[in-house]
């Protein structure tokens, strides 16, 4: 069976408005060669829209423009916000739907690399960060965060892989109202090393001495 009908779900209840469905057949030297799209839209959903698959040979991708979703993959369930992206093997069982409404841009894709370097984004990043609720999740454990955490996360994953001085992130700190000397700073390092270490990301933050901090 083609992968189209096997992947087009031809029934989706919650769909508000929607640009495509858009299809693209790859040539043959795309295929061997690239990354190549098959199909993708863009989504206004709301309850009840739900999408739930155990198995399809392809790749799938979003892009949040506004709202929320709700994922369930490889043992982890998160949250998805605006400006997000959502990169699923589809060769997992997968869930994914919306509680309230939210905008939303797919696509599935597939080409001859595209397996390693999903298999090679998800093994280096396997911790999904969501500044919104304010946690980190890491094979399916979740480590709540103080502000002051979550904002010294959100400045590190920014830069990865590159080191952020100690003087950027206590300006990122002071622009949320909390004044951080270096002293408050390594404290505050120390105890988010702690949380994270609870969820086995050990050494996931580490020290460049004389210059500040990096995420591996």
């Amino acid at each position: 069976m083609d992968i189209r009908q096997q992947g087009v779900i031809r029934f989706e209840p919650g769909i508000i408005e929607k640009e495509g469905i858009y299809f693209h057949t790859a040539s043959a030297f795309a295929q061997q060669h690239l990354f190549y799209g098959l199909w993708g839209a863009r989504y206004l959903c709301s309850a009840p829209y739900s999408v739930r698959r155990k198995h399809l040979n392809a790749f799938l991708m979003f892009y949040i423009h506004s709202g929320e979703m709700q994922f369930t993959y490889r043992d982890q369930t998160f949250t998805a916000s605006a400006d997000d992206i959502v990169l699923i093997d589809c060769n997992f069982p997968h869930h994914y739907y919306t509680k309230r409404e939210a905008q939303f841009s797919w696509f599935h894709f597939h080409g001859n690399a595209s397996q390693a370097y999903c298999d090679l984004l998800w093994k280096n990043n396997g911790a999904l960060f969501s500044s919104l609720e304010c946690s980190v999740t890491y094979e399916g454990k979740k480590v709540e965060l103080t502000k002051n955490e979550t904002r010294m996360m959100q400045v590190l994953l920014e830069n990865k892989p590159n080191v952020v001085s100690r003087d950027t992130l206590m300006a990122a700190l002071w622009a949320c109202d909390s004044y951080v000397d270096e002293n408050a700073l390594y404290v505050n390092i120390t105890r988010l090393r702690k949380k994270l270490e609870r969820i086995g990301l050990r050494e996931f933050i580490q020290t460049k001495k004389g210059i500040g901090y990096m995420v591996k």
